[in-house]
């Protein structure tokens, strides 16, 4: 190279030293912009400026024209765009995360690109919804999830540049809703961020009074403090220059290019974000050949440009892969649906209305405005639904009509004028005082100002379908208030909000507790597996997570003869599920009532008119304990001996003899064991005697035994015969209908429960159409047993047992293990004693068992997957049942079947695992147990993060 050639590259070079020492010179206005900052956000420079400039003019130095204008482009990403330039820099604004991962591999410079997304319209993409609305209507907690959601696609996706501003907006948006949300809420945000060498951006909006430009520049005097490294105008007018000017920001300055802006427009920035990068290159080729743009100030910007993307490229943990991708889509829709839900605010509860305690059997809805489909969905969940619908003629509401049960309103018109009506106003308050009334607003926050005085008042922020349906669902109690709101209106204040408690099931989506509702397809696969191999002819499978009834699956028919497709109302044979859904919630009741002592001796609790049956006069029962039955411990052998009862049938002529008759007779045999058949009742009392004078074995270890909750059984029945509540009942009745335990039980937990099909002998209520069938019978009964209990001993004490007996469909017997996983608390009823339930439901000293309940330890880990804790409670039952809940996970197991229809040694349920496997299904939809923690990434399928720099 020629001694001028040297010249003059030392004198650019020299020039260009010099340019980016004015640049990067220490802010002289650090001291005054300090003392704006707020105290929750200290100061924290623009780290980028402290990078080595050789490196950058080194770099610089080595491109051509060309190639330095492409680095001062970020091409804007569509979101049907495939491919890539060759440019500085690229900006998502409608894309989410999952969309990334086919782009990077298209990255080749060893210098990670600009990579930059629109948080804004990532939060719109999450729920289609204004973002500034949901934003100020959300407790902190949806704000932490926010946070580490932005952390995890930095940190998974090599994101090294987020733009937090709010485009488009009106100044009464501005004051309402931006400013709240980022002067509480947002401090906590750009800390972790900056930490992860994540180039903060603003969006500036154009200002045009001044006034409001004095107060936003208060608020950028912040985030220049706060290190932020990059403001992006809407548009470079006069205004926005002084602001900019004013501020003495040192960080680059980004604009977004469209066709129709003129040249002049594009001669401040640093970089320029266009949807259209090749032509924009032209417009910055011509601006250079005409002498606007010196190849001086486009060397400053390049070399500025590289130097905040070598700082950015100094997180290491950018992964790029389809899992990863597919993880953060479910993210995105988890995190939205749940934003959504807690934006949901209660404006008003003066009577504490809301959660309903009780649930009535019919209310009424009067929707307003537009259809709004949802808000039934919602409710009918809980109650029947009788639905008026009007648009916009308020006066046709048959207000007299109204007012005899409870009623909602939702209202969901455009323009709130509608309400100011007089009449509609004095009706509504009127009809308030008539009946239970919520009023349901989504038009929109003004709204509130002609519902304020509303006892019950419920505000969707955006008024979507989703928030609709779980309006409906808050009412009973599905889902809790946490939404406030986000502006003053009227006499309501913002950041006002009740408050409530969530009391009952709800009903969602999969991903909606952070289920993965592909992996949960698994559940049909395995079920509809165990079908076509005759494992069973149908099941129900059902499963809650959070408190959300998120999979209700019906598969199969109730026999082979396929005739009656099973449905969420078919009632399967418990077996010994009853164990625990009937008798050890007795004993758990009554222990409340302190009817009597886990540890107390049974000689003090038998009946005395046994003593005169008993040899000696004594029973081999009395020194067992209660606690010694419940875990199996007792000593009684396996089960009670039954065939001296079942084995009296002459098959010459097809008849029952002896015991049994075939025919009901009022006065001897009137036990019902099938259909047409009856045991005499004097027989019951033998079984009950022969039980007293059981010999017991030499040790009480561990013995899965039927005898152990047929005792239990007798034992509550006898400490409720007396029990006055239940006299009062019907105790008047026959002495042959009346059960005190089966009373008990439907008055103290199902029916408040609302398990409705939840019953001991269900033909005496349902047709059999409703009812799966268990074995088909050809030693004992002769027939197939279709209704009636399947177990033999209980089938000799009348259907009604301890062990068995019980029938049940699997939407009862979620409510039931809801209750217990809420510690004993249930739609605003305590049933049980919290500690109780702690106490039954977790391992006894001594043994793996809880009281009554099975565990996953020791010998319960037969059936039951690995990932369940050790929390976990529950219990299977022969004719193809498993029912477990997991309070560690919140997760909620039903399997009901008929594996024992038409043989009951069909192994095939066993064999196939299918039990074990759909339960584990659960498990594994789970996006991860702890949703912050995203999976390990396809490393084959990721950029190479290891790169070193030049």
């Amino acid at each position: 190279m020629d001694k001028k050639k040297w010249i003059l590259v030392g004198s650019l070079a020299g020039i260009l030293a010099i340019v980016l020492t004015l640049l990067f010179w220490p802010n002289s206005k650090e001291s005054n912009d300090k003392s704006l900052a707020s105290e929750e956000a200290p100061f924290i420079p623009i780290e980028f400026l402290n990078e080595d400039p050789q490196w950058a003019i080194a770099r610089v130095d080595s491109m051509s024209l060309d190639e330095k204008l492409n680095h001062l482009i970020i091409q804007k990403i569509q979101t049907n765009q495939d491919s890539l330039g060759d440019f500085g820099g690229y900006y998502f604004s409608a894309l989410l995360p999952q969309q990334l991962a086919k782009i990077y591999p298209q990255l080749k410079d060893s210098v990670q690109p600009l990579l930059g997304m629109s948080v804004q319209s990532m939060f719109n993409s999450l729920n289609d919804s204004s973002a500034i609305q949901v934003l100020a209507s959300n407790g902190h907690q949806s704000h932490d999830e926010l946070r580490t959601y932005l952390e995890h696609v930095v940190d998974y996706y090599g994101i090294n540049y987020l733009d937090f501003g709010w485009t488009r907006m009106t100044q009464d948006q501005f004051y309402a809703g931006l400013s709240r949300v980022l002067d509480k809420k947002f401090d906590a945000w750009q800390d972790s961020l900056h930490q992860r060498h994540c180039l903060l951006s603003y969006s500036v909006p154009s200002v045009s009074d001044t006034v409001f430009q004095d107060s936003l520049q208060a608020y950028l005097t912040q985030y220049v403090n706060k290190g932020f490294a990059m403001f992006n105008p809407n548009s470079y007018s006069e205004q926005t220059k002084r602001l900019l000017s004013e501020l003495d920001f040192k960080g680059l300055k980004i604009l977004e290019w469209d066709t129709s802006q003129t040249i002049k427009e594009l001669t401040i920035p640093d970089a320029i974000i266009s949807k259209t990068p090749h032509e924009l290159h032209a417009k910055l080729k011509t601006l250079h050949e005409n002498g606007t743009l010196s190849e001086a100030e486009i060397n400053a910007k390049v070399a500025r440009l590289l130097l905040a993307r070598k700082w950015a490229m100094s997180n290491p943990n950018a992964h790029h892969s389809k899992q990863t991708a597919r993880y953060f889509d479910l993210q995105a829709q988890y995190l939205s649906r749940k934003l959504q839900r807690n934006a949901i605010t209660l404006v008003n509860n003066n009577r504490s209305l809301i959660p309903l305690a009780g649930i009535p059997d019919k209310i009424d809805l009067v929707r307003i405005g537009e259809p709004i489909k949802s808000i039934y969905a919602g409710l009918s969940r809980y109650a029947t639904v009788n639905t008026h619908a009007y648009k916009n003629n308020l006066n046709k509401i048959p207000w007299k009509n109204l007012g005899k049960r409870t009623t909602v309103i939702a209202i969901n018109i455009d323009s709130v004028h509608y309400l100011n009506d007089s009449i509609f106003q004095t009706q509504l308050r009127e009809l308030q005082s008539r009946c239970q009334l919520v009023v349901i607003n989504g038009s929109g926050i003004e709204a509130l100002g002609n519902l304020n005085d509303l006892n019950t008042l419920i505000h969707l922020p955006t008024s979507s379908e989703y928030e609709w349906n779980f309006a409906g669902q808050m009412i009973f109690g599905g889902i809790e208030a946490n939404g406030e709101l986000a502006m003053n209106v009227g006499e309501l204040k913002a950041n006002s909000g009740k408050k409530t408690a969530k009391t009952r099931l709800a009903y969602g989506d999969p991903i909606d507790v952070g289920l993965d509702r592909d992996t949960l397809y698994a559940i049909r696969y395995i079920a509809e597996e165990g079908i076509r191999n005759r494992a069973y002819p149908g099941c129900q499978v059902l499963a809650t997570k959070n408190g959300f009834l998120i999979h209700n699956g019906a598969y199969g028919y109730s026999s082979y003869r396929r005739q009656n497709k099973v449905n969420d109302a078919h009632i399967y044979d418990l077996a010994s599920v009853t164990k625990v859904a009937a008798t050890t919630m007795v004993a758990m009741k009554l222990y409340d009532e302190e009817k009597y002592g886990l540890y107390d001796s049974l000689e003090m609790y038998l009946p005395d008119s046994l003593k005169k049956h008993l040899f000696r006069g004594q029973s081999t029962l009395r020194h067992i304990t209660f606690s010694e039955l419940m875990t199996h411990q007792s000593g009684l052998p396996a089960g009670i001996s039954y065939i001296q009862y079942v084995d009296y049938i002459k098959d010459s002529v097809g008849r029952f003899d002896r015991f049994y008759c075939d025919w009901e007779d009022d006065s001897l045999f009137y036990v019902p064991i099938a259909d047409g058949v009856f045991m005499e009742k004097s027989y019951q009392d033998s079984i009950w005697v022969n039980l007293n004078q059981m010999w017991l074995r030499d040790t009480k270890n561990y013995l899965y035994s039927d005898a152990n909750f047929v005792l239990l059984y007798k034992l509550m029945r006898h400490l409720l015969d007396g029990d006055e509540r239940l006299v009062k009942m019907g105790r008047h009745e026959e002495e042959r209908h009346y059960n005190a335990f089966e009373r008990y039980l439907q008055e103290q937990i199902y029916r408040p429960l609302k398990m409705d099909r939840t019953v001991y002998l269900p033909r005496r209520y349902f047709s059999t159409d409703d009812i799966a069938p268990t074995e088909d019978d050809k030693f004992w009964r002769k027939q197939l047993v279709h209704g009636y209990v399947h177990d033999p001993t209980a089938a000799l004490l009348g259907g009604i047992s301890g062990n068995a007996g019980l029938f049940s469909t699997g939407k009862d017997m979620v409510k039931l293990f809801q209750m217990l996983l809420n510690g004993g608390y249930y739609g605003g009823t305590r049933f049980i004693q919290e500690e109780t339930v702690q106490k039954f439901i977790r391992a006894q000293p001594g043994s793996h068992r809880g009281l009554g309940f099975n565990k996953p330890v020791g010998g319960g880990m037969y059936g039951i997957p690995e990932e369940v804790s050790t929390k976990t409670f529950g219990h299977t039952g022969f004719t193809g049942n498993s029912i477990w809940a997991d309070p560690e996970n919140e997760i909620i197991y039903v399997f009901l079947s008929n594996r024992s229809h038409p043989d009951a040694h069909n192994p095939k349920i066993i064999n196939l695992g299918t039990r074990k496997r759909i339960h584990k299904s659960i498990y594994r939809a789970q996006i991860t147990k702890d949703w912050l923690t995203p999976p390990e990434p396809e490393l084959s399928d990721s950029l190479n993060v290891d790169q070193q720099l030049p």
